[in-house]
C-alpha cells in the first residue's frame, strides 16, 4: 500500500487513525498503564467519561426518551440477549 493510499484511507475514515494511536500509544506504554490498570485506575477513568456524557444530556431529551421506553426496551433486550450471541458466536 502506497503513502497516498494510505493517507487516503485515513481521509476517510478517521477513526481508524484514532485506533491506531491509541495502539501504539498502549503498546509503547505499558509499563505506566499496567500501574494504573493494577490500582483500579481505568474504572475511574471510565466513571469520569460516563460522568462527563451524562452532563451533557439535556433534560428535555430524557423527558421524550421516558416518552419512547418500547424502543429502549427492544434495544435493552437486544443489546442483552443478541449482541453477547452474536460475539460468542
Amino acid at each position: 500500500m502506497s503513502a497516498a493510499n494510505l493517507r487516503a484511507l485515513l481521509a476517510r475514515y478517521p477513526e481508524l487513525a484514532a485506533v491506531l494511536a491509541a495502539a501504539i500509544i498502549g503498546l509503547s506504554v505499558q509499563r505506566p498503564l499496567a500501574w494504573l490498570a493494577a490500582r483500579q485506575g481505568i474504572n475511574v477513568l471510565l466513571a469520569v467519561l460516563v460522568f462527563a456524557t451524562a452532563v451533557t444530556i439535556e433534560p428535555a431529551a430524557l423527558r421524550r426518551a421516558t416518552a419512547a421506553w418500547r424502543p429502549l426496551l427492544a434495544a435493552l433486550a437486544i443489546g442483552v440477549t443478541v449482541l453477547p450471541a452474536l460475539a460468542w458466536a
